[in-house]
């Protein structure tokens, strides 16, 4: 794997890529626990152990949720104050106390808990993103961010699904593997305790602020339009008649599409035009949105779900590019804060506006909402935040 320019080394985007999965692991890490505590475990072991009803919880995890995404710009500015790696292990020590305040306190402590644990993990991506993007090989910024999170999302998945089966077989069993993430968790910040960032040239204020003004429009649309599905999306496949099998046949079409794009997807993003990339995106996604809506929904999954893993490929690594040539690189960190602010409302707003959706114009009004939602991000794309990125 080290042999030279032409190997796997050379041909990733770090300058350091021992560091940069490092860094990847460790936030995967918090995810891994903070996921699988909150969607794995604690809605069986809330309501099977502590008697709490599925209110209570629903309201608790968006309150870590809620503070975590609304906490970013003060708690990453905070984080700002103080060298990298030492945030890290605070944000880390944290993150675990977090865990054990929620799985031994009292009911009453649930609420400080929940929200306290929501703003340690709020400065930990930002920071990192703005460091992998500052310390990325030459023309590879978007890619060092997209590669890492690459690395990450599988660990959230296994918090989510794999502590979730634990926990559903036995109890005792997902708590044993989240202490071992709460153990492993501040061992790795402790890893990183002397990383510092590099030292960067400023920058002028005024169109460094006109240019990040103009992220937050997409940051908004782009997860609002997918998370009005939320809670409509099992409602819509039981009306729809769609099974298990169709379903998992339609997953493997778009992961295959995702897998096979990705990468290329990458290149392009970070060597020509991000921005490009993203408006390609938000067309295939309105136009499966349009096909599950206006079509039979069971006979058109097989076909819009390549439309969806593309569109996924993307935006995933032409989004990272997007924020990382608008942002210079001492204004990246409260930058990233900002915009998952921002992206974390969308978040929480798409369900509502979802069911909103259903209620007024049927099953399909979540789609016909999302495709013009869609429409209109592209249109902001091509014609006026292309014009406002800086080049290569």
């Amino acid at each position: 794997m080290l042999n030279g320019n032409g190997g796997v080394v050379a041909r990733l985007p770090w300058q350091n890529p021992k560091l940069a999965v490092q860094l990847a692991i460790f936030y995967g890490t918090s995810e891994f626990l903070r996921s699988g505590f909150f969607v794995g475990f604690f809605p069986l072991f809330g309501l099977e152990r502590l008697g709490l009803p599925l209110s209570s919880i629903g309201l608790l995890t968006s309150l870590h949720y809620g503070a975590e995404a609304f906490g970013k710009v003060g708690t990453v500015w905070l984080s700002n104050r103080f060298p990298l790696g030492p945030g890290l292990f605070v944000s880390a020590m944290l993150a675990a106390l977090g865990y054990w305040g929620m799985l031994l306190g009292p009911a009453l402590a649930y609420p400080v808990m929940a929200a306290a644990w929501g703003l340690a993990m709020a400065p930990i991506w930002p920071r990192i993103a703005a460091y992998l993007s500052q310390t990325a090989r030459a023309a590879h910024r978007g890619r060092a961010v997209t590669y890492a999170w690459l690395i990450v999302a599988p660990m959230i998945g296994l918090g989510s699904f794999g502590v979730g089966f634990l926990t559903k077989n036995h109890l005792e069993w997902g708590r044993l593997a989240l202490t071992a993430g709460s153990l492993v968790l501040p061992l790795l910040g402790l890893g990183l305790i002397g990383l510092r960032f590099p030292a960067v040239a400023g920058e002028r204020k005024g169109y460094v602020l006109a240019r990040f003004a103009a992220l937050l429009v997409p940051a908004f649309l782009q997860n609002l339009a997918p998370h009005l599905l939320t809670t409509v999306l099992f409602p819509f496949l039981k009306q729809a008649a769609i099974g298990p099998a169709l379903l998992l046949a339609a997953i493997a079409v778009g992961g295959a599409t995702f897998l096979a794009l990705i990468r290329p997807a990458a290149r392009f993003a970070d060597q020509r035009d991000p921005a490009l990339i993203v408006a390609l995106s938000a067309l295939l996604a309105a136009i499966a949105f349009a096909g599950l809506a206006l079509a039979n929904p069971a006979g058109a999954l097989l076909a819009v779900a390549p439309l969806v893993g593309a569109a996924l490929a993307l935006y995933i690594p032409g989004w990272n590019s997007v924020v990382v040539r608008a942002l210079p690189p001492n204004e990246r960190g409260e930058g990233w804060g900002a915009i998952n602010t921002v992206s974390g409302a969308a978040i929480a707003a798409g369900p509502a506006i979802g069911a909103f959706a259903w209620d007024a114009l049927g099953p399909e009004g979540p789609f016909l909402l999302g495709m013009l939602l869609l429409l209109l991000l592209l249109l902001y794309y091509l014609f006026f935040l292309r014009r406002m990125l800086i080049r290569p």
